[in-house]
């Protein structure tokens, strides 16, 4: 048994941040048809279709990126875990990763009256 992750990708046209542009819905019907994990795991429009593993996202999206240079690539992940949560920039096979904040663990000295 493996570690699941429920993905979701956003496609920008650069400087313009508009997903539903003609390339990037081509962007994403070649990264659909290049990676098995991805068609199992995306939508035709991006969005997450179930949880599952895609273990070679980082090659899958630096490939994708490639071939379409012009485009920036949002690929979202929410892990099995609670606080994993994480988007992944990509534009012309460079990454930005970023974590999300997570909640912090709880502080009993933070508790305030309710009523």
């Amino acid at each position: 048994m493996g570690y699941n992750t429920w993905y979701g990708l956003n496609v920008f046209d650069e400087g313009m941040f508009k997903q539903e542009s003609k390339k990037a819905r081509i962007a994403i019907k070649y990264l659909r048809e290049y990676s098995e994990e991805a068609f199992e795991i995306l939508e035709p429009g991006g969005d997450g279709e179930d949880w599952g593993r895609w273990y070679n996202f980082n090659a899958d999206m630096y490939w994708i990126s490639r071939l379409f240079p012009e485009l920036i690539f949002a690929l979202h992940g929410d892990g099995d875990e609670m606080e994993d949560l994480w988007v992944c920039y990509y534009v012309d096979g460079m990454e930005q990763m970023e974590y999300k904040i997570s909640t912090p663990p709880f502080d009993r000295t933070k508790l305030k009256k309710v009523l």
